[in-house]
């Protein structure tokens, strides 16, 4: 179906859709003592000044946000967006020294997570923390710019580094590394790997450590994992900072509250 749309008009009739379904169908008919009626006048203000469906989003939000109350989203709809170039990532933290960029440091991840890799954890690959990056596919990096302009519309290709240990070209080697769109993981593995360490350490490798995203499905999943595989420990720090929700924790205390009932013991491998 094809029609000509007045936005000013449809933004309107948005707006007042939502601010009606809260009064009706909002759990509490109270709305948390909030004056719903001084809220559609107080953000209907602000509508007549949208000149986007981002910031018709973005007034609706920030209504709804007068409940207090959570899993209350805003999204979609007519919203334009520009095309982009995703950069290309190496897993590292950049340092300005000599007139030139070097590798500060590598982010290792965790040893016993193949998920992710860094680039320069790859077979083949041969570069170290403290080394320059002084080109990319041949082209010097530009130093009054951010140093991954140079890998802009470059995530997830093979460039050509031109990498040394002084910060000039010669003696320098040519290195190819597929690049990273995203470095979230790798670091986020490489925090927990940390924090692993630390309580495994600080307890003389008696306590694990199991770090719960969330309670739904990849939460549930992290929690079998790493929990599995430290069944053998006296105790267990459970890390749940940062954790984006999900279902209750019944899953879970049902699983810690679990009593060994038998051991099976094989001829030609080790008991269980």
């Amino acid at each position: 179906m094809e029609m000509t749309v007045d936005p000013k008009a449809e933004w309107q009739h948005l707006f007042t859709a939502t601010w009606r379904r809260y009064r009706d169908f909002f759990y509490d008919e109270d709305i948390q003592q909030v004056d719903w009626g001084a809220m559609r006048r107080q953000y209907g203000d602000m509508l007549a000044g949208a000149v986007t469906r981002w910031d018709v989003n973005v007034v609706i939000g920030e209504l709804i946000g007068e409940t207090s109350a959570g899993h209350t989203y805003v999204n979609g709809g007519d919203t334009e967006s520009t095309r982009s170039r995703p950069v290309g990532l190496l897993s590292m933290d950049w340092s300005l020294e000599n007139g030139a960029f070097r590798i500060a440091r590598i982010v290792e991840g965790a040893p016993w997570d193949s998920e992710v890799r860094s680039p320069f954890k790859q077979p083949g690959v041969s570069v170290a923390a403290g080394e320059y990056i002084l080109a990319v596919n041949a082209v010097p990096i530009d130093m009054s710019k951010d140093p991954y302009a140079a890998f802009a519309g470059l995530a997830r290709e093979t460039v050509a580094l031109t990498i040394n240990g002084q910060p000039n070209l010669e003696g320098s080697r040519e290195v190819l590394v597929e690049t990273l769109s995203s470095e979230v993981r790798l670091r986020h593995l490489e925090w927990l790997e940390q924090n692993r360490q630390a309580v495994k350490d600080s307890s003389e490798g008696r306590v694990g450590y199991v770090y719960m995203p969330d309670r739904g499905g990849g939460g549930q999943t992290e929690l079998l994992r790493q929990y599995y595989s430290q069944i053998d420990m006296e105790g267990f720090v459970i890390d749940e900072r940062f954790n984006s929700g999900g279902q209750l924790a019944d899953r879970f205390i049902e699983l810690l509250t679990h009593e060994r009932l038998y051991y099976i013991g094989w001829r030609n491998g080790s008991s269980t």
